[in-house]
């Protein structure tokens, strides 16, 4: 079964475990780690578990294959973990 969530779906779920993460409704797509947010790699990591979980409950049907910790490490800005996690599992 192919995936049902939009792009703007899992934008909202991204930006729902990254704000609350960091308790800042701020945050938005283009908000830049390291400048905007300060976190490091090794605690971004941990953001793939949050946002999986979080998709599987509100879109069972979106399995992720290849997103994970080091798409979450190697972001730039939130929008790069967005882009990772739909290009993963749009149809």
């Amino acid at each position: 079964m192919a995936c049902t969530a939009t792009r703007q779906d899992v934008s909202d779920i991204v930006l729902e475990v990254i704000r609350a993460f960091h308790g800042d409704d701020t945050i938005v797509e283009a908000t830049v780690f390291g400048r905007d947010v300060v976190v490091d790699k090794l605690t971004r990591r941990g953001y793939a578990a949050l946002i999986e979980e979080l998709l599987s409950q509100r879109f069972p049907d979106c399995v992720p294959g290849s997103f994970g910790p080091d798409d979450c490490a190697s972001a730039g800005k939130v929008k790069d973990i967005v882009d990772a996690l739909w290009n993963d599992v749009k149809s």
